[in-house]
């Protein structure tokens, strides 16, 4: 008789629980993007489990969502969230087009979405009406002249732009194109591809490259035809390879897997990234998080340095602080609705600085206006670096550019 009263009260709190409990949205590509999938939802957990698994005294269950890059997926898990009266907030994963596809439907339906690595200008643009993009992550708005910079700074005077046919890819080839204009330089070239580029498609795109005579490829690609650029690259006579500078799209698959060492290895390849660590390596918090992280999920990483996507891993996490905090300033409203209106206003005015992993943020966020397009982007340029595979397949910030090798 007591075990069943007990039982029954166990119910009953678990219930309880079960009912003051919120869900936190993350649909990203967890199929053919596994490692930015895994890193973003690794960080999202680190940051809750630190805090107990709750926000603002709520429980949270997270709602896993895999929209494999395609943007109806991504519309229906929009339209799921909309329609939870429970949802508290969304986080997106890499592809910029599952969020431009939609950016009407999450303004319109005020789908509080917190971007840690899609980085297409236009998302947290909106031309008209309201914005609920926050961003903490790369912002093509800087991405493309940031990667220009880095290829001039080094000698490099004909870049070859190789750009994924997608709105990600056409918002790179616009600023990266402005850029080479304003440095007095312009393209030797611009080609284009397609997801799902073959080996022959790779080749001949790297024909049109050489006959260009252009010095240097600058990379706009996710990991799987990024690979297939690079290893067509990697097979090139010596005299013939040239260096390649990369967005950092190809970070988030198994680019070096689907590449391999020894092509890796006769490459010269650098990528975009955030200073997502310092210089130096990780610090003892990063390693920290990520025990926290495996606490809450199976993750192969032991080191920070073994994540395969460790600035997804490192701005979910932060984007997740950022959301305590501004729950923590702005209460609870009556429903999921209300809380929503009140944390967005609480983002754009948050009262106390955040510590994360990249750095801390004092009011990352402002109010979204006409002549304030960057209030909704958490980083700058001074974010930004570029970075390499060392032999293991890790990344490592570089510092800075140094001249090209005559």
């Amino acid at each position: 008789m007591r075990a069943a009263s007990a039982l029954i009260v166990l119910w009953a709190v678990m219930a309880v629980a079960e009912d003051r409990s919120v869900h936190l949205y993350v649909s990203a590509d967890r199929t053919q993007m596994t490692a930015a999938g895994t890193a973003i939802e690794a960080g999202v957990r680190a940051a809750l489990r630190a805090a107990g698994d709750s926000l603002a005294g709520r429980p949270v269950r997270l709602v896993l969502q895999d929209h494999r890059g395609n943007s109806r997926r991504s519309r229906r898990h929009l339209e799921a969230f909309a329609e939870d009266s429970l949802a508290l907030a969304m986080v997106c994963g890499l592809h910029s087009p599952p969020v431009l596809d939609n950016l009407d439907f999450i303004n319109k339906r005020r789908v509080l979405l917190l971007d840690p690595w899609a980085a297409a200008a236009p998302i947290t643009r909106p031309a008209t009406g309201e914005n609920w993009v926050f961003r903490l992550s790369v912002d093509d708005a800087l991405a493309g002249a940031h990667i220009v910079g880095d290829a001039l700074a080094q000698g490099y005077t004909r870049p070859y732009l190789l750009l994924e046919q997608t709105g990600w890819g056409e918002s790179n080839e616009r600023t990266m194109t402005a850029a080479l204009v304003a440095a007095g330089e312009h393209a030797a070239g611009v080609g284009w591809f397609s997801w799902g580029l073959s080996d022959l498609g790779a080749r001949l795109l790297l024909r049109d490259v050489l006959a260009s005579r252009a010095d240097v490829v600058l990379l706009v690609a996710n990991a799987p035809e990024g690979a297939k650029l690079a290893a067509a690259m990697a097979d090139l006579p010596p005299e013939e390879r040239l260096p390649m500078r990369s967005h950092w799209g190809i970070t988030g698959g198994g680019f070096v897997r689907d590449l391999g060492p020894d092509r890796l290895s006769r490459l010269d390849l650098r990528f975009l990234q955030t200073r997502f660590t310092p210089a130096s390596g990780p610090t003892p918090a990063h390693q920290r998080a990520l025990e926290s992280a495996r606490q809450a999920m199976p993750l192969a990483a032991q080191t920070f340095e073994d994540l395969a996507a460790p600035a997804g891993f490192v701005h979910a996490h932060d984007l997740t602080l950022l959301l305590r905090a501004a729950l923590e300033q702005s209460g609870w409203g009556p429903n999921m609705a209300a809380t929503r209106l009140r944390v967005k206003a609480a983002f754009e005015d948050l009262g106390q600085p955040v510590q994360g992993l990249l750095r801390a943020y004092e009011r990352p966020f402002g109010p979204y206006v006409p002549g304030t397009p960057d209030a909704h982007e958490a980083l700058g340029a001074g974010d930004l670096t570029m970075a390499r595979y060392d032999a293991s397949g890790r990344i490592g910030i570089e510092a800075a550019a140094g001249r090209r090798r005559p």
